[in-house]
This record gives structure tokens, sequence and C-alpha cells, in this order.
């Protein structure tokens, strides 16, 4: 008989499996953008609600520290070694955190292959009344959001429960 895997590997392979998943269909879809649109391009997807625009970013969001483009890809680099590492550590333990965490992660690794591999990041979803945007940031945002949601709103009378066969 096979053994189990046990839930420090399962809780490590669903924050990578998501992260990894997020991270793939953002570049999935920067790459059919860039194969198929002219810089500044737009084409309306649902009506008014949603075009495709594809635009360059070498800042952050908003554009923001555009002239810090290497400094952006260094603190991407950082996030994306901090949460590994936290994954690693704690994301058997720490479950109700694997989700959001990773949602942070795949969208660091987006729009980090994007400044890595193109020297900039590539946006394309334009919703008219926001800067034009990617999945990855989708990702990041939700991401930040949940965790930012879950810290508030955790009690201290709620501790984590322990995997099976861990000690707390």
């Amino acid at each position: 008989m096979s053994e189990m895997p046990s839930p420090r590997w399962g809780a490590l392979v669903r924050f990578l499996a998501v992260a990894v998943g997020v991270a793939l269909a953002d570049q999935l879809l920067k790459l059919a953008v860039v194969n198929h649109m002219a810089l500044g391009e737009s084409r309306r997807a649902f009506g008014s609600l949603l075009s495709f625009t594809r635009q360059s970013n070498t800042g952050a969001a908003f554009g923001m520290f555009s002239w810090a483009s290497a400094a952006l890809a260094v603190a991407g680099g950082l996030v994306v070694l901090l949460l590994i590492g936290w994954a690693v550590r704690s994301a058997h333990v720490q479950r109700d955190l694997v989700w959001p965490l990773a949602l942070i992660l795949g969208g660091a690794l987006g729009n980090l292959s994007d400044r890595l591999f193109r020297g900039q990041v590539v946006d394309f979803l334009d919703i008219h009344f926001w800067p034009v945007f990617n999945l990855a940031d989708v990702a990041l945002t939700c991401g930040v959001i949940w965790f930012g949601l879950r810290l508030l709103l955790a009690t201290e009378s709620e501790p984590e429960p322990a995997a099976p066969g861990e000690e707390r």
C-alpha cells in the first residue's frame, strides 16, 4: 500500500498549484494580447463594460514609480521568495491563508515574469473608469483583500487546528 501524503505536502501542493495556475493563465492571456494587438489598440469585449486595451507599464500600480523598474523587479522577487518560504513552513498549519496567499504569489509571479522577460508589465483589461490592468493584478488585489479580511475577522478564540500528527 502506498502512503498518503502528509498534510504538510498537500497544503504546499495546493498552494503552488493555485499560484502557478494564476501565473500561467496571466502569461497566456498576455501572450495572446501581445501577439494579436498593437500597443495602444483597443477592442470591445462586452459592450461598454469591458475592452481589451494593450498597454505596457514599467512602474507599479497606475504607472507609479516607473523610474524604479529594477527595484520593483527585486521587490517582486522578494515577495515571491517570502511567500514560498511561508508555504514550505506554515501552509499546513495556517490553511485558511493558503488561498489568498496563493493568489498573491500567482499575481506576483505573473507580473515579475513580465518585468524579467519583457522589461515591462503588459496590461490589457480596460473597464473604462479605472487604469488598464491585467489578470495578475486581479489576483493580487483579490488575494490582498481576502488576506486582510481574514486578519481583521480573526478572533483570538479561534485557534488554528493542528494538522493530524502535527504538534502546535
